[in-house]
């Protein structure tokens, strides 16, 4: 997201930031809701109530492209699940796609993720190769870093690949 704007937080280490001009768009889209859609669409509607649903249909947008720039932009298919600075386990795009449409409602993080007692995990300390090995015997895409039962960080076959084509352009 960009540099400049308010600070909000932290997402799985982005820092989010809120740009001044969100605040314009914000009005804007609530506005053109409260005025011109919901009036044609939802007739028995008061104008608090118009506002009101522009107002909670702007902060989804605005969540939808939070989550699309930040998360589905950043290529990361992996989230380690942690408490306490403790790793619980891991959510993936295969466990997000092996839940039903109709459970997404109900379904929680902690029952779909992969526990961490069935994940594959390396110490910062291993070889290369031996993480290329996890990953292609396993055919996963990523293995957590794991020291002291938490997660120190992420290797994915794309970071490796990466890695072996920047080494061999450099010819080393």
């Amino acid at each position: 997201m960009l540099r400049s704007g308010i600070p909000i937080g932290r997402a799985f280490g982005i820092s989010l930031r809120l740009h001044y001009s969100w605040f314009f768009i914000f009005v804007l889209v609530t506005w053109a809701l409260a005025a011109s859609y919901f009036p044609s669409t939802c007739t028995t509607w008061s104008l608090s109530t118009r506002i009101a649903a522009g107002m909670i249909t702007s902060v989804l947008f605005f969540g939808s492209v939070l989550v699309h720039e930040s998360i589905l932009t950043s290529g990361r298919r992996c989230f380690p699940v942690v408490s306490d600075s403790q790793i619980l386990g891991m959510m993936t795009l295969h466990n997000v796609k092996a839940i039903h449409r109709e459970q997404w409602g109900t379904e929680t993080v902690k029952e779909a993720m992969t526990p961490f007692e069935k994940l594959r995990w390396v110490r910062p300390d291993e070889e290369l190769s031996s993480v290329i090995r996890i990953l292609t015997e396993d055919d996963i895409n990523q293995v957590p870093v794991v020291q002291d039962n938490q997660v120190v960080g992420m290797v994915s076959r794309e970071n490796l690949l990466n890695f072996v084509n920047i080494r061999s352009g450099l010819g080393i």
